[in-house]
Order: C-alpha cells, then structure tokens, then sequence
C-alpha cells in the first residue's frame, strides 16, 4: 500500500485511537490531539490503494471510532464534483454518502491534488473533512 502517517510536533501530548474496523482493503491512522485546555480533536489519515475495493460500511467503522470533533485527511482515490473533480466515480459516491450519513463536510476548495501532464485530466482525489456540527473549520495550534 501507499502507507498512512500522523506527524504531530512533540510539545503536544497525543494518544492512538484504535481504529476497529477491518480496514483490509483501507490503510488508516489515527490520533487524539489534547490541547492545554482537555480539549482534543481526533485526526486521521487514510490511504484507500486505486485498485482497492472498499465498502461505505468499513467508513462507517472508520467515523464511527472517533469523538467529536475529528479531522480526516488522505488519499481516497476517488473523484466528485462535490470536491473539485471534473466528474463522479462510484468511489466518489460511496466517500460523499459516508460523509452525509456522519454529518462529514469536505473541507477542499476545488483546487487540483494531483496535477496531470496533458492531455490526462488533472484532478482533486486527496482530500479533508471534518464533523458538520463543529461550526467552523479548525486551526490547529502550532
């Protein structure tokens, strides 16, 4: 596989989040940040391989391992309109009807992720999001 990271500078305390889903065919990662003040956000990082069949129920599992609120970025290989890509695959459906069913927000602006000689399209299949009901988009400490 394509291989999955969480880097978090040291001054930060950090715990591991079990992510119980089986995740044979998706690579995931993931990390509860605790802030000064107890309050945390769980970030995860997720490589799904091109060639990989995954299920919108391992994404379930996926969410449904996180506290609130939660950031999820990664390389989903998939395309959507919804997050910048000129058409929809079916791994792009079953990414946006997660994200809908655990009140998900993708956070990208349209720009392209991955950048393509011509004539090949260029694309957006690297993406974020995060929980709909924190409000607003987080800025991480530094």
């Amino acid at each position: 596989g394509g291989g999955v990271a969480v880097a978090v500078r040291k001054k930060f305390k950090i715990r591991k989040i079990k992510l119980n889903a089986a995740l044979n065919s998706i690579e995931a990662v993931g990390v509860r940040l605790v802030m000064k003040n107890n309050k945390f956000i769980d970030v995860v990082s997720v490589y799904i391989p091109p060639t990989s069949n995954f299920s919108s129920s391992q994404l379930d599992h996926i969410f449904s391992d996180l506290k609130k609120p939660y950031i999820i970025a990664g390389d989903f290989n998939a395309h959507s309109t919804e997050w910048g890509c000129v058409s929809d695959s079916n791994r792009g459906d079953l990414i946006s009807d997660a994200l809908e069913r655990n009140n998900s927000v993708f956070l990208n602006d349209g720009s392209i992720t991955r950048p393509q000689p011509m004539p090949r399209i260029s694309s957006a299949i690297d993406g974020w999001f995060q929980y709909s009901r924190a409000g607003h988009c987080f800025a991480l400490p530094t």
